[in-house]
């Protein structure tokens, strides 16, 4: 167990512990502005000889999918490795390990995002719509006086667009659907609008006006073309006249 031996000093939280020959450190630097955090994990050799360190798994997360919480229900889990994205039904997945140096978990209010400095084996698994998630770091050996270091970053915070993309360099863990970088750049704009006149309800006006000016070539070409369909209804009304009376008199005969 982890135990606070330095308290919180420049925003840095150091945790140590020790198992037999092996003393573990956990340093948590964090930004009282921002939502991300740097952690390094080391477990450190302190005798002269050299030891076999076993496997380590680092859970990152928990969420409960369940009726109350209706905004967790779609939850979206993607793991990166270079240019391969991996994204899990984690409703339907009971148990799933991926290798990648990415992982982001995103809900409808929420996201979590974790990077590492190499490859490691993330994890997910359902237990009764518990969803957890971490990360497995494969046995290793060090000599003694030596130590392994397993750095990561983290961001939980918002998954709005806005708010994420400030801390997160690597966009692909956003959603990149039309509608939803169309409606991105519209909220942009309307944000553009508030800076210059600091009130919703004049900027709302404005932006309004704004796409009814760019989009005035296509309904002043819609406008033409109903214009002249106006013009051709009277002789379309006449030609299906004539053809009611051709099929009349067919009936006759």
């Amino acid at each position: 167990m982890y135990q606070n031996l330095s308290g919180s000093v420049n925003n840095t939280l150091i945790l140590k512990a020790k198992r037999n020959e092996i003393d573990f450190e956990k340093t948590i630097t964090y930004s009282p502005s921002s939502y991300s955090m740097d952690v390094v994990i080391r477990q450190k050799n302190v005798t002269e000889k050299m030891v076999d360190l076993p496997g380590l798994t680092i859970s990152l997360g928990s969420i409960s999918l369940n009726k109350k919480h209706p905004e967790d229900a779609s939850m979206e889990f993607k793991v990166i490795n270079g240019d391969r994205i991996t994204k899990i039904n984690v409703a339907r997945q009971m148990k799933e390990k991926i290798s990648g140096d990415i992982c982001a978990v995103r809900t409808r209010y929420q996201m979590y995002y974790f990077k590492t400095d190499r490859p490691v084996e993330f994890y997910v698994e359902n237990k009764t719509s518990i969803i957890n998630w971490g990360f497995h770091v494969p046995p290793s050996r060090i000599y003694g006086g030596q130590e392994r270091k397993v750095p990561f970053v983290m961001y939980i915070g918002p998954s709005d667009y806005f708010v994420a993309r400030n801390e997160i360099n690597d966009i692909r863990v956003l959603a990149q659907v039309f509608l939803l970088q169309l409606g991105r750049f519209i909220f942009y704009i309307l944000n553009a609008i508030h800076r210059i006149i600091p009130n919703w309800g004049f900027a709302v006006i404005i932006l309004t006006i704004l796409i009814k000016v760019i989009f005035f070539p296509l309904t002043r070409s819609s406008l033409r073309s109903m214009k002249q369909m106006q013009k051709l209804r009277p002789y379309l009304q006449d030609i299906q006249k004539k053809i009611q009376g051709l099929h009349s008199l067919c009936r006759r005969k």
